[in-house]
């Protein structure tokens, strides 16, 4: 039980990660 814990935890900062990296591309974009 705490491994799959631990794997959600991972799963979810890393998609938190990715979707902050996705928001700066698209802001950056949209200044050009």
């Amino acid at each position: 039980m705490m491994d799959l814990l631990m794997i959600g935890t991972l799963v979810v900062s890393f998609g938190l990660v990715w979707l902050l990296v996705t928001w700066c591309q698209k802001q950056i974009d949209a200044q050009e």
